[in-house]
């Protein structure tokens, strides 16, 4: 019983080993001109590393890295993009964001080819629920009016989860 109960335990171990990559629940919502996109991650969906991804790889890659400010307090950047070989169209092409839990930040949106940003204000709420460095979790709120370098303007909405941030 013993023995069988040790090979059990150093089974799981070794199944739950080498788990470290990043996942994310949640959705974005960019509105833009009267057409709505976005990403909705309604289970647990691992996103790729974008440096370790093949170019025809079509899956959704990210990133989250929690880390510090000169102040020492948490900041977060969260990323999602889609490989350069995804469908053309009215779609987002990257989404980042770097959050700190003051609600000071910056996002930025690539719509079909053409980048958004803003920085939290009055028209731009980003919050950051949640940065648990020990755990390697967090979680970014956004509603913000974002706007591209000829005037356009888009409306992003975001509510998204991620578990294996990389912390520094």
């Amino acid at each position: 019983m013993r023995q069988t109960l040790l090979v059990a335990l150093a089974l799981v171990s070794f199944a739950c080993a080498g788990d470290d990559s990043l996942a994310v629940t949640g959705e974005v919502q960019v509105t833009s001109d009267g057409t709505s996109t976005g990403f909705a991650f309604d289970r647990r969906t691992n996103l790729l590393d974008p440096d370790l991804a093949a170019p025809d790889d079509t899956r959704l890659r990210g990133r989250c890295v929690i880390g510090r400010d000169d102040a020492g307090e948490d900041v977060v950047a969260f990323a999602i993009e889609r490989s350069p070989t995804s469908s053309s169209g009215i779609q987002i092409d990257r989404f980042a964001v770097r959050a700190m839990r003051d609600g000071t930040g910056d996002l930025e949106v690539e719509l079909g080819g053409v980048t958004h940003t803003a920085s939290a204000s009055g028209t731009c709420d980003i919050a950051l629920p949640y940065a648990v460095r020990s755990d390697g979790i967090a979680s970014v709120q956004i509603d913000c009016t974002v706007s591209d370098a000829s005037g356009g303007t888009a409306q992003v909405t975001a509510d998204l989860s991620y578990e294996g941030c990389d912390v520094e």
